[in-house]
């Protein structure tokens, strides 16, 4: 049963590969699944991670399954703060699979800034860079409209709106949070550096029910084109390690997430 209060915070992730990581982190503490109708274009599944009183909801690939998915949750749960979490792809040299990101400012949208206490933590864990599991850097992002998968379309990007690295949902939650007047904040792990094309182009192989990758189909052109498995192995080993940590840091910041509200109630109540 999910714990209705002014500290619930609310996760939004587009795969199945971003949150296993972040359930298997809490073991069995957490609800099992509740899949959520009524939606056009999808049905998000919601979990409830209860030492967190932190909802996790799977809502698909896009900013319109992402936006639905985050309208129906702030009806339905009424969280205090909503997260955008997720992969994204580096735009920017310097960033490395793996790395953890946070929006500092995000570039194509009316809602460009993060905000709350969310953003108050991840710019003090950011500055406490050798802290084993915790590291991340704030850069400006960029949500597309579709996945951006050569290295042409990434260095375009970069070259004209500077964004270092660019996602598919954050915008779409900051929308939703912007309507309901609630704090946002994106936190992303990088899967694909700037010099990595991929192997496919993922937009062709969109299952359009759930907004996930068609596996099958995905399969099937490998059995055609077998050269791309050594590409293909590659982005799953950087996309394992991206999920990783990026359940890793959820965990870090999600547990001070928890210890500041729990202080500025105790203030509140002096």
């Amino acid at each position: 049963m999910v714990v209705m209060s002014k500290q619930l915070v609310a996760i939004f992730m587009a795969t199945p590969e971003e949150v296993k990581p972040l359930l298997h982190t809490y073991s069995i503490d957490w609800d099992s699944g509740i899949q959520l109708d009524g939606l056009a274009t999808s049905s998000p599944v919601v979990w409830h991670i209860r030492s967190q009183n932190t909802l996790v909801c799977l809502c698909g690939m896009g900013r319109e399954r992402a936006l639905e998915s985050a309208q129906l949750v702030i009806r339905r749960f009424k969280p205090s703060m909503l997260i955008s979490a997720g992969f994204c792809g580096a735009l920017s040299a310097g960033l490395k699979a793996g790395q953890i990101i946070g929006a500092e400012t995000l570039l194509n949208t009316i809602y460009p800034q993060p905000s709350g206490l969310g953003l108050e933590i991840l710019r003090q864990l950011s500055a406490e860079k050798a802290t084993p599991g915790s590291a991340i850097e704030l850069v400006k992002a960029f949500t597309s409209a579709k996945v951006i998968g050569t290295v042409k379309e990434k260095t375009a990007l970069l070259s004209r709106f500077g964004a270092a690295v660019v996602d598919m949902e954050a915008s779409a939650i900051a929308a939703a949070a912007q309507k309901f007047n609630l704090p946002w904040n994106a936190i992303k792990a990088v899967s694909d550096e700037a010099s990595f094309a991929m192997p496919l182009n993922f937009n062709d192989f969109s299952d359009g029910e759930n907004g996930q990758v068609n596996k099958s189909k995905v399969i099937f052109e490998v059995i055609k084109r077998p050269v791309l498995i050594p590409r293909l192995c590659r982005l799953a080993e950087n996309s394992s390690k991206a999920a990783k940590n990026l359940a890793i840091f959820l965990d870090i910041f999600l547990r001070r997430v928890k210890a500041a509200a729990i202080q500025l109630d105790q203030k509140s109540s002096k």
